[in-house]
């Protein structure tokens, strides 16, 4: 994880480098602003299936919900993830609030540190994790403005 902390950045830094210099950069779209990408994408903490380290998935239950939790660290507070934004491998929060349509927001203390930690849950049918996927990733932004992104490892498993 601390690896991908480093990586996410350096590629996606690569990946704007290579656009036409001359044009204007103020009809540019902001990715092309390398250091204003930096600053926007956080890479947060993630724990798909908390309180299970094996991460086990089960493929063949394509109505098993999926718990990811982002956690809340001493460089990053979960709590100010916007979690209606928050997209797991091309799923949704599953829960949805009847009265408002909005999705339910869960938080708990997940790894035991007194701090809450967000937990989402999506329905694996609705990601596009498969049998051969060895990781999970989300993306979301933080309600003050700023991206994020994280991964964890997940083993697949047919029952």
């Amino acid at each position: 994880m601390k690896l991908l902390k480093y990586l996410v950045p350096i590629v996606l830094l690569v990946a704007v480098t290579g656009c036409n210099q001359t044009e204007d950069p103020a009809t540019l779209p902001a990715i092309s602003n390398p250091s204003a990408l930096a600053a926007s994408v956080t890479v947060v903490e993630v724990d798909i299936i908390p309180h299970n380290p094996a991460n086990r998935i089960n493929c063949a239950g394509k109505n098993r919900l999926i718990s990811v939790a982002i956690i809340t660290t001493d460089d990053f507070d979960a709590m100010d993830v916007d979690h209606a934004t928050v997209n797991f491998e091309g799923a949704y929060e599953a829960h949805i609030d009847d009265e408002t349509g909005e999705p339910v927001r869960h938080t708990i203390d997940v790894n035991g540190d007194g701090d809450l930690d967000l937990v989402l849950h999506f329905l694996y049918r609705k990601t596009d994790l498969n049998c051969d996927s060895k990781e999970g990733c989300l993306t979301g932004e933080i309600y003050l403005g700023g991206d994020i992104y994280g991964c964890d490892f997940i083993k697949m498993f047919h029952k």
